[in-house]
């Protein structure tokens, strides 16, 4: 009579934990998962939010797995809702007129301000520079857009290094060694 040598156990694909352990519910002594939260932001987009040069606010009003949208700015739509003025729906995120009304509904300044317009010259007005550098001051990192790189501008780079916060200008292209 020959013995069978072979296993008929499945394989542990787990390590010397088993499936049952892996997909058990926790308990106070299992170690702790932190929970991944994304940054949050405020979208400017003053006077363009729901039409065409608000593209880049209207799509992260729709959806953004990396920001949690708190609020769009525009005047013109001051007192609506995002999902509301885009898809006649209710998406919780409100409009307001101008960032200090923003912050003050936010509870605390987000981690970013996003400028969410796309103008036809890519530059910056001046009341649009002014809120940026406000912002700045608060300890608010900007997302930035436009064909204008702020990080290249003495003013930016000034109130960046004095508040500790940074720019991302997102059409900027990295350095060869940084790709």
């Amino acid at each position: 009579m020959s013995k069978n040598t072979h296993s008929t156990a499945k394989p542990n694909f787990f390590g010397s934990q088993t499936e049952s352990d892996l997909f058990a519910k926790p308990t106070d002594s299992s170690p702790k998962i932190k929970e991944v939260r994304p940054e949050t932001a405020i979208v400017y987009c003053e006077g363009h939010f729901g039409g065409i040069d608000g593209k880049t606010a209207n799509g992260l009003a729709r959806h953004s797995e990396k920001y949690k949208i708190l609020s769009i700015i525009d005047s013109a739509k001051e007192g609506q809702d995002a999902g509301e003025v885009l898809e006649g729906k209710k998406s919780g995120i409100p409009i307001y007129r101008d960032l200090g009304t923003a912050l003050a509904h936010a509870g605390r300044a987000p981690n970013h301000l996003i400028f969410g317009i796309a103008p036809t010259s890519g530059m910056l007005s001046p009341a649009e520079r002014q809120l940026l550098l406000r912002a700045i001051g608060y300890g608010i990192n900007i997302i930035n857009g436009l064909h204008e790189f702020l990080n290249d501008d003495p003013e930016f780079k000034a109130a960046c290094a004095k508040s500790g916060v940074i720019i991302r200008d997102v059409r900027k292209h990295r350095a060869k060694k940084d790709l």
